[in-house]
């Protein structure tokens, strides 16, 4: 019982509270400012110079330097809070893009935004993502 409060309560609250202090901190940019309105966990992988110059599902070109994301479960031009459960490494995203497509991925990172988080080696890693409107 101890074990189920930890992991379904005190575990998800003390997620959110960490995610509200990096978004709301003084050494946080205006850009990376929001509120927090969905959370998911499960794969990000990261795509890059294939996609290159191509068009994303909401018409910008895609550009792997840039910091954003594929996803279908996050709504088009919003941003994104992806944190490495590994490493706990985060990057802001937006969300251009529908991807996620090969099950449990969530969301499929811009090369830039997969190395910011430390992933670009292995390719595929576990994150919590924490969906924001700003």
């Amino acid at each position: 019982m101890r074990v189920n409060i930890i992991h379904n309560i005190i575990l998800p609250c003390l997620l959110v509270f960490c995610a509200w202090c990096v978004l709301f901190s003084s050494a946080a940019a205006t850009e990376t400012e929001c509120i927090v309105t969905t959370l998911h966990k499960g794969k990000a992988s990261w795509y890059g110079e294939k996609f290159a110059g191509r068009k994303t599902a909401n018409g910008d070109i895609f550009d792997p330097i840039l910091l954003t994301a594929a996803s279908n479960i996050l709504p088009l031009g919003s941003k994104a809070l992806v944190v490495n459960e590994k490493n706990n490494q985060s990057v802001m995203v937006k969300i251009n893009d529908r991807g996620g497509f090969k099950a449990p991925r969530i969301i499929d990172l811009s090369h830039a935004a997969a190395k910011q988080i430390g992933i670009v080696k292995r390719g595929v890693a576990g994150v919590t993502v924490y969906g924001c409107k700003r």
